[in-house]
């Protein structure tokens, strides 16, 4: 079965019942859950091989789940971005490495240079800001996520919430698809080891923030995608989330601290 094919069905099954959610909305629960366990890899025979980011796309039309969230939050599922309503979240790290500040502070944040060349990678870390959307009472679907993981070694607590607002002039890009996700990554892109990944340098030069969608990350989650002979290199996004390659924001404030 095609693994986004799978991954359809498995968003659609009946949810099983449990006492309380604990990231506060069934549905996304149940995402994060399916997106964390219906994954390319997982067993061996599930090596991924390139498929069409149409037919990703036609199949992920179907769902009954991303649909439903459609209808209730567009903004998450389809764009576009609500600008208002971004939440960062500094996790904490292993005892074996240093502490990390909880502080969210332009005179920390790294930009992502236009003028150098960026690692090959198709969600880069060390440098820009991650956020998610707070949608259904919730903190947005990173903040589900954690919740539904506590106790992981990855991402230990304390974790420090932050809330930002964008200025509505931010140059973000909208990704709600498979297709929209092959032609960001060939548009401004770099080939590394035989694969294509999105050159963030360039990027950089068009773009303050990329929006990736759920309906999106459930397209192209894990999957390989071919364009003009190349392979593109699997993403996992995980959840909605914009990258921020630019300090674009007009107000920060500290929302909370979990710890334990």
């Amino acid at each position: 079965m095609n693994i986004v094919s799978e991954r359809v069905a498995a968003l659609d099954a009946p949810q099983a019942s449990r006492p309380g959610t604990v990231c506060g909305d069934p549905d996304l629960a149940h995402f994060i859950r399916t997106m964390s366990l219906v994954v390319p890899g997982r067993n061996s025979e599930d090596t991924p091989t390139a498929i069409s980011a149409r037919g990703a796309d036609a199949l992920v039309a179907h769902s009954e789940l991303i649909s439903r969230l459609r209808d209730r939050s567009p903004e998450i599922t389809v764009g576009p971005l609500a600008f208002d309503r971004q939440y960062w979240i500094a996790t904490g790290r292993p005892p074996h490495l240093p502490a990390r500040s909880g502080v969210l502070d332009q005179s920390k944040f790294v930009e992502t240079p236009a003028s150098e060349e960026v690692a090959a990678s198709t969600k880069p870390f060390g440098m820009g800001l991650y956020t998610s959307t707070g949608v259904f009472g919730t903190l947005g679907m990173w903040s589900c996520y954690l919740e539904l993981n506590k106790g992981s070694t990855l991402f230990p607590t304390p974790w420090t919430i932050w809330r930002v607002s964008a200025r509505p002039p931010a140059r973000v890009i909208e990704i709600s698809s498979a297709a929209e996700w092959v032609e960001f990554a060939s548009s401004a892109h770099r080939v590394e080891g035989g694969l294509l990944y999105p050159n963030w340098s360039l990027i950089a030069d068009r773009w303050d923030g990329v929006h990736v969608t759920a309906r999106a990350a459930a397209a192209i989650q894990g999957m390989i995608f071919m364009v003009d002979g190349h392979l593109i290199a699997p993403s996992y996004w995980d959840t909605e989330a914009t990258f921020w390659l630019r300090w674009v924001f007009d107000t920060i404030e500290f929302v909370d601290e979990v710890n334990g």
